[in-house]
């Protein structure tokens, strides 16, 4: 149950999706439509290179993108799309246990640059990236189903009820308790 492309989208820093602002324009053909398309067939699709595929295409959007966005900050691009590996290793496997070294090499970088360039990209750390999408999923399960929160908490990626309710309340200011009545 990963949440939504669009969410990991958002996430992007501000200076990023402001780069971006005004250089999509409806009805121009210059191939981006084409391209987004393609990655939502390969999305719906079961292909064994489906991962790959979906991540080559966002790179040429990015790329083709590129060329029209306003030269703020020459390094955001880059940054996106050197840390979209782990974004996208974290969207799918929240769920599991997960370190910095392993995102830092799916990424092709030391643990402190990865870091760096994580928290640059995105606007936070790595970990509080992760606990914002396990917490995202954890209120789409409270609204969704009857799950117990101790169930929820584990199905998410917490292995202690804890740090779960310890993390949902200081990103969402309820406990999961709270939110479920709501």
């Amino acid at each position: 149950m990963s949440p939504p492309i669009a969410y990991h989208v958002s996430t992007i820093s501000s200076k990023a999706v402001n780069r971006f602002s005004g250089i999509l324009h409806p009805g121009e053909d210059d191939g981006v439509g084409n391209l987004l398309g393609q990655m939502l067939k390969i999305f719906r699709s079961e292909g064994r290179f489906r991962k790959e595929q979906i991540c080559w295409i966002a790179k040429l959007i990015l790329n083709l993108l590129a060329g029209r966005a306003p030269l703020e900050d020459e390094n955001i691009l880059s940054e996106v799309s050197e840390v979209s590996p782990a974004v996208l290793y974290i969207s799918m496997h929240y769920d599991e246990q997960i370190t910095v070294e392993q995102m830092a090499a799916l990424c092709s970088r030391s643990v402190t640059s990865f870091r760096r360039c994580f928290e640059k990209a995105t606007g936070k750390p790595p970990f509080e990236y992760l606990y914002e999408v396990r917490v995202k999923a954890a209120i789409n399960l409270l609204k969704r189903t009857d799950m117990s929160v101790s169930e929820i908490a584990g199905r998410v990626g917490y292995s202690t009820l804890s740090s779960f309710s310890r993390h949902f309340l200081r990103l969402t200011g309820r406990t999961p308790s709270v939110m479920r009545k709501e």
